[in-house]
């Protein structure tokens, strides 16, 4: 789970923003900043590549060694986080459009980040502080709302310091774009050993009274567009429209401390059953961070690349197709059945008829959901139905993935 404003004393304010060196059109829809005046960069969300320039992606794998975040089993969200940022590294960094800053490995974080804020620790204070000033004054001349929002964990001084610090150092290293990758926990949990009530994922944004709202809500537009083609939203009441607003999230610039776009994305939650074990959770991690790779690319309306990115999805299926094994009732956490729920969920036939995503989920195990799922498809295409995937199945999940291109 992110962190919230609420360890602060002096929070922030914040600076409208002029940029000339931007990857986005910034011509067609300019947005209206908190005091009326005009924002033009990084605004609207109708991003264009510029001609031979690389985009820049900050990426953040929430939480630390010192704060792991959420726990399930011996699971926690620092693990997972990191684990889905270097899946997620590994395809940006395949890719000669985009650039890649990741602020934590598994040696910690990042030195460029280390040497940033130790030296720059009395201006990053500074920085918020006179954003905290700026606020104030609209929330008193009523010029800002507070509105309620879902409960996330406060951070310690020495965090707070270092979030503001990477969305100050955002600012002013010509980063476009920045992801948060996080995992969700149920905050009415009391145990690691016990899963909790909520399931699902949900992507945060700045409040709409923030200068880099509508850019962030178009990049998480194109995430959601590719997670919920698989998962189920979060059935957190307040996560419920699967974008969040929030005015509190630091990372995602509260008090108006980011010129940029920024979501952070709560993928499930940590105790979900496709994560149970290393087999899915791998299989489950891989698919979410193409997920996220795909949307990025949408979201910069890379069109000279589509065909590209649909073959990096359609190569896994096609490798599971290929494969000699049958894939039969009662199979549990296997491989390739997730990446035949994931197939099915492609083509449209997973979850079943009369089931949900929620009843449904990409974990692995071949019960009575892949089953109805596959005896549905066995007889839209007039095969024997006798719901496993032998040969001839895969003959025409074959021939409907070619259908779908």
């Amino acid at each position: 789970m992110p962190y919230i404003i609420l360890g602060l004393i002096t929070v922030l304010t914040f600076s409208y923003f002029t940029s000339t060196d931007s990857k986005l059109n910034t011509n067609i829809l300019p947005a209206t900043t908190l005091e009326g005046t005009i924002s033009n960069s990084h605004t609207t969300g109708l991003a264009t590549e510029t001609e031979n320039e690389i985009i820049r992606i900050l990426l953040v794998p929430g939480h630390d060694k010192k704060s792991v975040g959420g726990q399930y089993l011996n699971l926690t969200e620092e693990k997972i986080n990191l684990t889905l940022s270097k899946e997620l590294m590994q395809l940006f960094k395949n890719d000669t459009e985009f650039d890649i800053v990741v602020t934590r490995d598994e040696n910690g974080y990042s030195d460029f980040l280390n040497t940033y804020i130790d030296d720059n620790k009395l201006s990053i204070e500074s920085f918020y502080k006179e954003k905290q000033e700026a606020i104030e004054q609209l929330v008193e001349r009523g010029l800002f709302e507070w509105p309620d929002g879902p409960h996330h964990a406060s951070a310690s001084s020495e965090m707070v310091l270092r979030l503001y610090g990477i969305n100050k150092w955002a600012n002013e290293n010509d980063v476009d774009i920045i992801l948060n990758l996080h995992f969700n926990d149920d905050p009415e949990r009391r145990s690691h050993h016990d899963r909790g009530k909520y399931e699902g994922f949900a992507i945060y944004v700045p409040n709409t009274q923030y200068d880099n709202s509508i850019a962030s809500k178009s990049l998480a537009n194109k995430i959601f567009e590719k997670l919920h083609t698989y998962y189920p939203i979060s059935n957190l009441p307040q996560e419920k429209s699967g974008i969040v607003e929030s005015h509190k999230l630091i990372a995602i610039g509260s008090y108006n401390t980011l010129n940029i776009p920024s979501v952070v994305i709560e993928y499930g939650y940590l105790y979900e059953p496709q994560f149970d074990n290393e087999i899915t959770r791998e299989a489950s991690i891989q698919h979410l961070a193409l997920q996220t790779y795909l949307g990025v690319h949408e979201f910069f309306e890379n069109y000279n690349v589509e065909s590209a990115n649909r073959q990096k999805e359609r190569k896994v299926f096609d490798e599971l197709l290929r494969e000699d094994n049958n894939l039969v009732y009662g199979l549990r956490t296997n491989k390739s059945v997730f990446t035949l729920q994931a197939l099915l969920a492609y083509l449209g036939q997973y979850p079943p008829q009369e089931y949900t995503k929620r009843q449904c989920v990409l974990d692995g195990d071949f019960g009575k959901c892949t089953e109805s799922a596959i005896k549905e498809f066995q007889k839209e295409y007039s095969l024997v139905i006798d719901g496993s995937v032998g040969s001839e199945t895969k003959v025409k999940l074959r021939e409907a993935l070619s259908e779908n291109n």
